[in-house]
């Protein structure tokens, strides 16, 4: 079977891993203390420390859905070298 050159190589069960958030602001964070047992709460725990930005006050969505903060990184499919997108959590409204 050929695959893309864009495809990521599957990770190894635990093996260390880099992702990258795009801020609303256009800069990236780079997270490089994660694995792929990590859970999304856990990567917007960092991304909050890193920023200053409450946890609550955004979301992180990768390719295009929000991800639940219990789903660990390999169960969202999220490669080392992913980047995921910061969004504003939208509050109030009817």
């Amino acid at each position: 079977m050929r695959t893309s050159a864009f495809e990521e190589a599957p990770q190894e069960q635990g093996g260390p891993m880099v992702i990258y958030v795009l801020k609303m602001d256009g800069r990236k964070v780079t997270i490089s203390d994660v694995t792929p047992q990590t859970t999304m709460g856990e990567v917007k725990f960092q991304v909050a420390d890193y920023t200053g930005i409450e946890k609550t006050k955004f979301r992180l969505a990768y390719m295009g859905k929000t991800r639940n903060e219990d789903d660990t990184l390999q169960k969202c499919s999220i490669p080392s070298g992913a980047t995921l997108h910061m969004l504003w959590r939208q509050t109030g409204g009817k």
